[in-house]
């Protein structure tokens, strides 16, 4: 419920004849024709007024006139409570002399509901005490649609946030992180308290913290810069982690707010890969150096790979005997 200030005071409105002193030149024809529910209400909470986009039926809305917004649920077979809420506000508006708003859920036939922002805005006479009090209301069914849906692609969001096996981190146009999931805490080594008290970049390694500078400024900037690379980072114990970071702008009316980045402890993986260049390294070493000759083949007698001392058997190159076919140099017996 929101509170606006105090209203211009107006003229007392009887809508006696077919103007409105509130609004002088318009007449009750344009008041009719408005899109919006509107109605004016005495200090009782009684109808002086009501348009045809509140109440449709002419002879409901000539009724009305004189009752309160407890006759027309009473007529309607409406849940009282919606009269008391309303009656509520109104003497709210009255009593602080503003514009009060609230929203409003109405329920309708077959289980559908229906939502309306509703005002209620005081008239204040000379004196500067209320006389009357305008009602009026628009329909915001669609746009409350869109907010649950938006409110459950959140959740969505939410759920994949805290429920990946990635870490993940939001951040604003600073290096600090807004939000984090846990296993973003995990992968660092630190407890939520600790890393707020933390500066983020000091947990990157020296050698890599002005490359993580210079690509964030112009991600922020919007220039070309990697979406994916490698980074190392430090371990609140000290270790060295080898990072793959994904990082995607955050977008809000064609500018960049913020950054997500998405973070894959890959040490174990450059543990693997350095072990493996280790053992080619020396393979390759023991192939080259070997008193055999060795020749090692893909498919039939073509061999893509020969050591020295083959070389030196054969008399060929090695230029010459990659990609030949060896048969040729087999006694033909």
């Amino acid at each position: 419920m929101a509170t606006q200030p105090n209203p211009t005071p107006f003229p007392a409105c009887t809508l006696e004849s077919g103007e409105c002193p509130i609004f002088p030149g318009f007449h009750q024809e344009v008041l009719n024709s408005l899109p919006a529910d509107l109605a004016v209400l005495d200090l009782e909470g009684r109808f002086l007024y009501i348009n045809p986009a509140a109440v449709r039926d002419d002879t409901m809305r000539e009724w009305l006139v004189g009752k309160t917004e407890e006759d027309y649920c009473a007529a309607r077979g409406i849940d009282p409570k919606f009269a008391r809420n309303r009656h509520r506000h109104l003497n709210k508006s009255i009593r602080e002399k503003k514009i009060v708003s609230f929203e409003e859920e109405y329920p309708i036939q077959n289980g559908r509901r229906r939502w309306f922002l509703r005002f209620y805005s005081p008239i204040l006479d000379q004196e500067g005490e209320v006389a009357q009090v305008i009602g009026y209301g628009i329909e915001i069914t669609e746009r409350k649609a869109i907010e649950q849906a938006l409110r459950a692609s959140e959740e969505r969001y939410r759920l994949l946030f805290e429920g990946s096996h990635d870490a993940i981190a939001v951040y604003g146009r600073g290096t600090q992180p807004l939000l984090y999931n846990a296993r973003f805490l995990e992968m660092l080594g630190y407890t939520d308290q600790e890393l707020a008290a933390t500066n983020v970049m000091d947990r990157v390694h020296p050698e890599d913290r002005e490359m993580l500078l210079r690509n964030n400024r112009d991600r922020l900037a919007g220039n070309p810069v990697p979406r994916v690379y490698e980074y190392r980072a430090l371990h609140k114990d000290g270790h060295v982690l080898n990072i793959e970071a994904t990082f995607d702008p955050i977008c809000q009316d064609g500018e960049i707010i913020g950054i997500q980045g998405v973070f894959r402890d890959i040490t174990e993986r450059k543990r693997a890969e350095e072990a493996l260049r280790e053992s080619e390294e020396k393979y390759r070493l023991l192939f080259d150096r070997s008193n055999e000759s060795i020749a090692v083949f893909a498919t039939g007698l073509k061999p893509i790979l020969v050591n020295d001392r083959f070389v030196e058997l054969t008399g060929y190159s090695r230029e010459e005997l990659l990609g030949t076919d060896l048969r040729g140099l087999v006694h033909p017996e």
